[in-house]
């Protein structure tokens, strides 16, 4: 009887030995799959670091990205008022060429008028100069018969 106990407590005990052999591996697997498990949260947690240090490098980026946004655009809006400034200065420049130009051609056109005048004027003195020389000659003429004729009256006198 103390045998059979004795083999039955052994056997109880082999049992119970296996039973702990097995849960010891198992606590071993499970021991490999928490480093395994902790190793990828260490990993995780490093690559959430590196997200949020990337989320705030893009923040910082994106607030600079609206700062030279928000110049460029007061750039642009001093840029358009100096080119409106300039457009309306042509403008008037463009208008006083315009009125000088109409200036320019109704003096001209009095010139040609001027030039036709005196073109017109020395035609006439031309003619007036040839009646005249045409006149003097009769003049000339008529004095030498007015002095033949005084002569010719004289001898008959």
């Amino acid at each position: 009887v103390a045998c059979a106990r004795s083999l039955e407590t052994q056997k109880i005990s082999a049992e119970e030995s296996n039973k702990l052999r097995s849960q010891r591996k198992l606590i071993d697997r499970m021991q490999q799959q928490l480093i395994k498990k902790d190793d990828k949260i260490v990993e995780l947690e490093a690559s959430k670091k590196r997200l949020f240090d990337s989320f705030e490098e893009a923040e910082v980026k994106h607030a600079k990205a609206v700062e030279n946004y928000v110049i460029a655009e007061d750039a642009i809006k001093k840029k358009s008022q100096d080119i409106e400034k300039l457009l309306y200065d042509l403008k008037c420049h463009i208008e006083t060429l315009d009125q000088t130009r109409r200036e320019l051609d109704e003096k001209e056109s009095k010139i040609a008028d001027l030039e036709s005048m005196k073109e017109s004027l020395s035609d006439s003195l031309q003619i007036s100069l040839a009646e005249r020389s045409k006149l003097s000659e009769e003049n000339e003429s008529f004095k030498i018969l007015l002095r033949e004729g005084q002569r010719e009256l004289e001898r008959l006198r």
